[in-house]
């Protein structure tokens, strides 16, 4: 018996198999995968998976990592680092980062390399999708966190002007990452890394697969789903709706705003911003969510096999799984469209990047020596003497 793996590890769990039937539920325990690849590759479908995977997710990762950088450096600036709701944005970027990193490029890398992280170890196996489902949950609770600030800031502004600070925010921080991780906790438990020891012409191959336990099984499947929907989209989504149009009712109640409290545009840019994210996050999250509980209960599968459903199955996962990672990369966006001080706080960033490099006005060189006479210092000079 020849084994083809270098890697081979014989501290590991194996499971010996003579049958195609790795991914297999018990429904299809009879279809010869082989051949169902064969056919399916000539599907459109099947063909736009593909392109999804590999061309549009690293764009959204760049972005993503990129925006989230970026405003994580503006919300650090002088004038916003001393605002409540900056401690949960910086908070909020680290974490949509995190997503991507451990979530959205596994996929590509998986896709490019066939390769998967979570197979290369124990320890990966059972860290990396605790990671990933930490920080999605982590990720979600943070801008229920928001949305309680700006529901105190509303409707109760003088406890939230004495009692509200940075250091309540981190605190919460802390005591939401903690409850997740807890919440999470399982999957040092409940996972581990199998290693299939599948014959084929008289040739056996060893295959990673990094899953659950036999005796979680059910757990995984009926009621896992339900539970992870629960606390990472619905009950935020429903706390994030009822306080976001409380928050909405107060604010176009113009009456009640003379009375309880004088708006400044700041104030109003920053809470339109929260509410924008906040309506973003349940419009991405919430429909994958649903079709995943509805796949691994099984409740979309047919009883007869049709390979070209399950293309259609597959390209609806992929662009709802980009749906839901466009969520953690695409806030800084949303800080730009809606908030008026997001803007200017760049802005001014970029100009004072831009004019530590100031142009000679004759050699057109660049140079930060303030002793060259540029334009501005020439302008300055003519008033002076004016």
């Amino acid at each position: 018996m020849n084994i083809t793996d270098d890697n081979l590890n014989t501290t590991d769990n194996y499971i010996y198999t003579t049958e195609d039937t790795l991914y297999t539920t018990d429904r299809y325990s009879h279809i010869n995968w082989t051949a169902v690849f064969a056919t399916i590759e000539g599907y459109s479908e099947f063909k736009a998976f593909g392109r999804i995977l590999r061309y549009v997710y690293p764009t959204l990762f760049l972005v993503g990592v990129f925006g989230n950088s970026l405003s994580f450096v503006v919300m650090c600036r002088h004038q916003l680092r001393g605002m409540v709701t900056s401690v949960y944005l910086q908070t909020l970027a680290v974490v949509d980062t995190l997503v991507l990193l451990t979530g959205l490029l596994r996929h590509w890398i998986i896709d490019v390399s066939h390769r998967d992280i979570r197979e290369h170890s124990t320890v990966s196996c059972k860290l990396h999708i605790f990671l990933v489902y930490w920080s999605l949950r982590f990720s979600a609770w943070i801008i229920v966190a928001i949305t309680g600030e700006r529901f105190i800031c509303v409707f109760y502004p003088f406890i939230y002007k004495y009692r509200i600070t940075k250091k309540t925010a981190i605190i919460s921080l802390m005591v939401m990452a903690f409850s997740c991780a807890i919440h999470d906790s399982h999957f040092f438990f409940t996972f581990t890394l199998f290693n299939y020891l599948r014959t084929r012409e008289n040739v056996t191959y060893v295959i990673k697969h990094c899953s659950m336990y036999r005796e979680y099984t059910h757990f995984w499947r009926f009621i896992w789903p339900f539970v992870d929907m629960t606390f990472a989209c619905l009950l935020p989504s429903a706390i994030i709706i009822i306080g976001n149009i409380s928050i909405i009712y107060r604010l176009v109640n113009s009456r009640l705003v003379q009375v309880n409290v004088s708006y400044h545009p700041k104030f109003t840019s920053m809470t339109t911003t929260f509410i924008v994210i906040s309506i973003g996050f349940v419009l991405t999250t919430l429909p994958l969510r649903i079709l995943t509980a509805l796949l691994y209960t099984g409740k979309l599968w047919p009883e007869t096999f049709d390979p070209y459903y399950h293309v259609k199955i597959d390209l609806w996962w992929v662009c709802l799984t980009f749906l839901m990672y466009s969520n953690n990369a695409c806030n800084f966006l949303l800080y730009f469209i809606s908030s008026h001080r997001f803007r200017g706080q760049l802005k001014v960033m970029f100009t004072k990047i831009f004019t530590k490099y100031r142009v000679h006005p004759q050699g057109g060189a660049f140079t930060t020596d303030p002793n060259v006479m540029t334009l501005s210092n020439i302008r300055q000079a003519t008033t002076f003497t004016t």
